[in-house]
């Protein structure tokens, strides 16, 4: 017996490792193409903060921000999550269902540390 997920027929009685649920979505030109905007969306957002931080230090002659830290949720990360969750293991549901792909997780501020995450919830 033998199930589909995100794309690739898998045997359904074998669970799937971290190693094999990495290779499974990296080697997945889908998921490569859905990660690459997720990427590029937190490569423009980290951009921009890195911006206003240069703005405020222009006006201010002090840089608020002393570091942005941002991930990308793992392939097996993503798929431990889906199955918990009961969703069927494919692009479209991950991506309506799974809002936190991607996000900026630590924003330390000069002074004293505001920590937030989730910023990028759906820019995809």
């Amino acid at each position: 017996m033998s199930e589909n997920l995100f794309g690739l027929t898998v045997a359904a009685d074998k669970g799937l490792d971290d190693l094999q649920c990495q290779r499974l979505l990296s080697e997945n030109l889908k998921y490569q193409e859905i990660m690459l905007q997720y990427r590029c969306a937190l490569k423009a957002l980290e951009n921009r903060l890195e911006i206003l931080n240069e703005e405020f230090s222009l006006r201010h002659d002090r840089n608020p921000i002393e570091s942005i830290k941002s991930r990308l949720k793992s392939p097996s990360s993503i798929m431990n999550k889906m199955q918990k969750r009961g969703l069927s293991l494919d692009f479209p549901t991950m991506q309506a269902n799974i809002m936190d792909v991607a996000g900026v997780c630590d924003l330390l501020f000069r002074g004293g540390c505001v920590l937030f995450g989730k910023v990028l919830k759906r820019s995809v």
